[in-house]
């Protein structure tokens, strides 16, 4: 454990000593927390020490002590105590301790404990479109954390789960039509949701409605030049559709 505290008694040609310690026990960095372990003792330089009575604390504790304690160190109260750390991941806690005793031993003392950072940083979601096609859009991502789950959304509506597959197919789309789409990541290390950027696209066109021509109603169609060589499909900016009679 790591001496953070002490407080010093000399008695004759002998030292005395109330000494607080401190170890990390655990990091929970889903809920940003840690959990340490404090702890406080006696040390005798001397064969032994003795007093009528005694008391000492630790953290938000008091307690008793034993009348006699022999040569070196003796642990006399150990804590566990959890630390919340801000949006930062940062903690300190300060803890003190004290004694008092009839003989040679009384006062206090105390320190900072500074507790290792915990990540609470977003993964980078970076996304990249791959296909546009008439009813479907295929998009590439890449990321700089292990995810665990996966959401996109389209026009800015609310998020949907998605598979954790690269690259991400999206069906169902309306040709010659606008659209916008994003993902976002949740990090599994510390289950913090990162966006991507968002990718503006639009799909090909490739059919048209007319509601009618001459009373008749029109289906939807397809267009395709038709030469010799060559079968192409047209979009229906390369085409005008002209209503009129023979003359």
């Amino acid at each position: 454990m790591n001496e953070f505290a002490r407080v010093g008694f000399n008695y004759g040609s002998f030292y005395y000593a109330y000494i607080l310690r401190w170890q990390l026990l655990s990091q929970d960095q889903i809920n940003n927390r840690s959990t340490i372990r404090v702890q406080a003792s006696i040390y005798v330089g001397a064969n032994n020490i003795s007093w009528s009575s005694g008391s000492a604390s630790l953290y938000n504790t008091s307690f008793g002590l034993s009348n006699t304690y022999y040569r070196g160190e003796t642990v006399v109260n150990t804590q566990d105590i959890t630390v919340y750390h801000d949006s930062n991941g940062n903690a300190s806690i300060y803890v003190g301790g004290s004694i008092n005793t009839t003989f040679v031993m009384s006062g206090s003392c105390g320190g900072t404990i500074t507790l290792p950072q915990i990540d609470r940083n977003a993964p980078s979601i970076s996304l990249s479109s791959k296909t546009i096609l008439e009813e479907s859009a295929t998009f590439n991502y890449s990321t700089n954390s292990t995810l665990d789950s996966l959401q996109g959304r389209l026009n800015n509506g609310s998020w949907q789960n998605i598979s954790m597959s690269n690259p991400i197919t999206l069906s169902n789309l309306t040709d010659d039509t606008d659209y916008t789409y994003q993902i976002r990541g949740k990090k599994a290390s510390n289950q913090i949701w990162g966006n991507s950027n968002t990718i503006s696209f639009k799909t090909i066109a490739g059919t048209f409605t007319m509601v009618s021509i001459n009373g008749s109603t029109f289906k939807d169609a397809e267009v395709y030049i038709v030469t010799e060589n060559n079968v192409e499909k047209i979009s229906k900016g390369q085409y005008e559709i002209i209503e009129g009679d023979d003359s």
